[in-house]
């Protein structure tokens, strides 16, 4: 049985809706290190060397925003429309103008569950199906995530991963140094190409 630590960090922001700016992609990368070798490195190697040299297995991940904000979610109609109905409602009564941040909010909420529950396990769940394999051990290594870390957890319990996984701060492991590197790589790859294209 070989044992292997997997990292992954993310590169663009899940809420940003600005496509002139940001990337238009949610990216994960999923770098697979022989647990052995990377026992050997600390925050001081050259990423550029140990990604010569050593095997390692690289998965990227990605959600294209635009499709997240435009697909049609009747959890999210339905709700948002219920709610801008009584807003719209109490504002004629009560004559409150600053009710119109409510539903801005709450659609805001919305979207943080969906993207959560739904865009970030398939994340989880697409990168285990590559690169797990039963006969091998793993620990999942995490960058800390643009979600709420409780909510996170409870989003990877629901995976094979289980308790096999520690989230750590940015830059914290040589492996989060690498998997940083190469998913803010990918993803300005991907921004490049698609401004060559306007």
């Amino acid at each position: 049985m070989k044992e292997y630590l997997i990292f992954s960090d993310e590169s663009g922001s899940w809420a940003s809706q600005n496509r002139k700016k940001d990337p238009p992609v949610y990216l994960r990368s999923w770098v697979k290190i022989k647990k052995q070798d990377c026992e050997q490195w600390d925050l001081t190697y050259d990423i550029d060397e140990i990604l010569r040299k050593n095997k390692i297995e690289v998965l990227f991940t990605f959600t294209y925003l635009e499709e997240f904000y435009t697909r049609k979610f009747r959890a999210r109609e339905d709700n948002i429309s219920y709610i801008e109905n009584a807003i719209s409602t109490l504002e004629q009564q009560a004559h409150k103008k600053y009710l119109i941040e409510i539903p801005l909010r709450v659609k805001g909420a919305i979207n943080y569950v969906l993207f959560l529950y739904v865009y970030e396990r398939w994340h989880l769940e697409d990168a285990l199906e590559r690169l797990w394999d039963p006969n091998n051990k793993y620990t999942f290594i995490f960058e800390k995530p643009q979600f709420n870390q409780r909510d996170y957890r409870k989003v990877i319990a629901s995976t094979k991963i289980a308790e096999n996984y520690k989230i750590l701060k940015a830059n914290s492991h040589i492996g989060l140094k690498i998997g940083d590197r190469l998913a803010r790589f990918f993803n300005r790859k991907i921004m490049e190409k698609l401004l060559k294209k306007e």
